[in-house]
């Protein structure tokens, strides 16, 4: 049960960016593939949200093909793509709508998750006006900076005074 992921692989032309992996994840939580600058980690976790054409290797939930219809699976990418115009809460619900997920179950989904996170009062302003997210506690015994990697710039994982 859970995700299968077996023997997937693509390549561009000659060369092999992922080369025929296999996981699986029997049960719910956070996971997060791991590996250098252009190890494949994108271009993997596009090809088993069928974002992108994989050329070989099988992706299954619940031992039949992944169908988003059926599956309760997020994805969080590195770059926002998201539409600076227009409110956060405006963009969930357009990419909610575009997943089929009908208006009332949809609010009830995000009055759930923004109490939950309490990211609440960045649901209305322009997207271009909110924070970026990365940093939504700062009140925890360890801070990642992750979001310094994005420009090249690496900084460690650094305790809290």
């Amino acid at each position: 049960m859970g995700l299968i992921v077996k023997d997937l692989f693509k390549k561009y032309g000659e060369k092999t960016v992922v080369d025929h992996i296999s996981f699986s994840m029997d049960k719910p939580g956070v996971y997060a593939l791991l590996g250098t600058n252009g190890a494949g980690k994108t271009t993997s976790i596009r090809m088993i949200l069928d974002m992108l054409d994989k050329d070989g290797g099988e992706v299954l939930w619940n031992d039949g093909p992944l169908n988003f219809s059926t599956c309760n699976i997020g994805y969080l990418a590195e770059e926002r793509g998201l539409y600076p115009k227009y409110s956060l809460m405006d963009q969930i619900k357009y990419f909610g709508s575009l997943r089929g997920v009908p208006d009332k179950e949809l609010d009830k989904k995000i009055k759930y998750w923004a109490e939950r996170l309490k990211v609440e009062e960045y649901l209305y302003p322009q997207f271009k006006d909110a924070v970026s997210g990365r940093r939504i506690n700062e009140k925890g015994e360890f801070i990642d900076e992750e979001e310094g990697t994005s420009s090249g710039k690496k900084k460690p994982v650094r305790k809290k005074k």
